[in-house]
């Protein structure tokens, strides 16, 4: 698999310019909670290892591994389906076999992400977050082949230039069917993509002040400039499923885009946009960065300095995401927890905590959980709600995905936990529950305390003593006395774990009996899903 190579811009700010007011580098090592908290953030959760890896680090040093990582994160190899064209028969038998075939490859793309998320980092992060910024839908273009594509391109830029990302989203197949970019020819110039690209990916319809950022003129003059690129289907300009450009459907007539004049083309198109609104679109990529990663409700002066940091390192990310992620904003406490988790949050966040490995997930496993999280909880991966992606903040949890997300997550631990596929034949489970509680619990006589009360810590975004925990009145079931330890530990902390124990004895937790731990861990689990701070990350 290759390697991403593109040149590292560096991290820190250009030589003689401190970091601007609102970006002030947090200087503490990390506390267990601080890391927790960049790894919820910034990739998709702690695993165990990860989080004794963070704790400690100072800040600056945190991020820049998660950078660094990322970058050097190989690409999926391209998928051996992936040149094979479409039939010229569209409604023979060859074609038939394709579109059933054609399924099958858009689960394993699916399957692809949805590993990436659960075995990677920041650059998984950056891929989903892109893919709700750049949006494209599976439910127009179709094919798988179109999907791969796509989400390499995301790939390629997750950390990298975004005026890049821009430039070659355009030109994409999934792209220009999507936004009907193959339909715009300089007789008739669809004007879908002119307008989002402006509107929606790079720089809003009006600057920080207020003012508009482009004229309605604006929008069918740059269409003008995006006309004659078009799909091959078959393979007869090259690979199929990719762009290529027809001379002859271009506008190469003079147009005034922006103040500019001439007889632009899609690429000089573009970089008339980051030239004469360089600074609209550092703004709104800083917005979309810190609600990405900080809260819904950006803070202005903190938006501001991220857009000098874009401008200053012409529209590189890592620099954006270096100054945000180790900021002492950032890590203020009241930015912990404050996000509410989408469902592939909640899903790939699950699935770390329990330190499931994304290689043991195998195709039905994936395809399961991605069902689960677009048909229950409203998260299509691959398929947003419209071209202004989804909404999420507080719209991702309602009474019916609410009650997806507690009636789903038993479901997600038996399918993880299962030794056999949906045909009865055996599989090798990618979570043991039994290991779980060791890995939280250890395997002393304490254990049956410390494994409730870490995996909360693990689980929930937020301090247990604030947690929504009931209190539990009973006492310790059986005739041994739990060591006075437990006896002296906060009230929420007992209340966890008289929650997990169920009324088992504890000392028959800690001894033999691992179906029993694999029993109390999973209906342990299922209630701590069904907290209100388990929605949070």
């Amino acid at each position: 698999m290759p390697a991403l190579t593109a040149p590292a811009p560096t991290l820190a700010p250009p030589a003689g310019l401190a970091p601007p007011a609102g970006l002030t580098p947090a200087t503490m090592p990390l506390s267990r909670v601080q890391a927790a908290h960049l790894l919820r953030s910034a990739t998709f959760g702690p695993t165990p290892a990860l989080l004794d890896r963070f704790t400690g680090m100072m800040p600056t040093e945190a991020v820049r591994t998660l950078i660094d990582e990322a970058r050097a994160t190989p690409l999926p190899p391209d998928p051996s389906w992936l040149l094979l064209p479409l039939p010229d028969d569209d409604e023979g038998s060859a074609a038939e076999t394709f579109f059933d075939q054609n399924e099958r490859w858009v689960e394993e793309v699916l399957g692809t992400f949805l590993g990436e998320m659960v075995g990677g980092g920041l650059h998984a992060r950056m891929t989903l977050v892109w893919h709700n910024h750049v949006v494209t839908s599976l439910d127009a273009y179709e094919f798988a082949a179109f999907a791969h594509r796509y989400l390499q391109l995301l790939r390629r830029h997750a950390v990298g230039s975004f005026r890049a990302l821009i430039q070659e989203a355009g030109t994409d197949g999934a792209m220009l069917v999507f936004l009907n970019g193959e339909e715009s020819t300089r007789d008739a110039p669809n004007e879908n993509y002119a307008r989002e690209v402006m509107e929606l990916f790079t720089m809003g319809p009006r600057d920080a002040s207020g003012q508009p950022n482009y004229t309605e003129n604006d929008v069918p003059e740059l269409a003008r400039a995006l006309t004659g690129w078009q799909v091959d289907y078959t393979g007869e300009q090259g690979p199929p499923f990719t762009s290529f450009f027809d001379v002859d459907l271009f506008d190469d007539g003079v147009k005034t885009f922006l103040g500019r004049t001439g007889a632009f083309d899609y690429d000089e198109a573009i970089d008339v946009l980051f030239e004469q609104r360089g600074a609209a679109i550092t703004h709104f990529v800083a917005t979309r960065l810190y609600r990405s990663f900080v809260h819904e409700t950006p803070d202005a002066a903190v938006v501001d300095a991220l857009a000098q940091v874009l401008a200053a390192a012409d529209f590189e990310v890592a620099p954006a995401l270096q100054a945000l992620l180790s900021s002492a904003h950032f890590f203020e406490a009241r930015f912990q927890g404050a996000q509410i988790r989408s469902p592939f949050d909640l899903i790939a966040g699950l699935a770390r905590a329990l330190d499931t490995q994304a290689p043991a997930l195998d195709t039905f496993a994936s395809t399961e959980m991605v069902a689960v999280a677009g048909e229950g909880m409203e998260q299509r991966l691959l398929a947003p709600p419209n071209v202004g992606g989804w909404p999420g903040y507080r719209t991702w949890l309602s009474t019916d995905t609410l009650t997806a997300r507690w009636d789903g997550l038993g479901y997600l631990l038996d399918l993880l936990s299962a030794d056999e596929d949906e045909d009865g034949q055996p599989r090798t489970p990618a979570l043991d529950l039994a290991t779980v509680y060791t890995t939280y619990g250890g395997t002393d006589s304490l254990s049956f305390y410390r494994f409730p009360v870490e995996i909360a810590k693990a689980l929930l975004a937020v301090p247990l003593a604030e947690a929504s925990i009931e209190p539990v009145s009973a006492g310790y079931a059986g005739g041994i006395p739990v060591p006075d330890s437990v006896l002296n530990a906060p009230a929420h902390e007992q209340d966890l774990t008289k929650l997990f124990l169920q009324g088992a004895p504890w000392y028959e937790v800690t001894g033999s009996d691992a179906d029993l731990r694999r029993e109390l861990v999973w209906e342990y689990l299922v209630r701590l899903g069904e907290l209100p701070e388990f929605q949070l990350r």
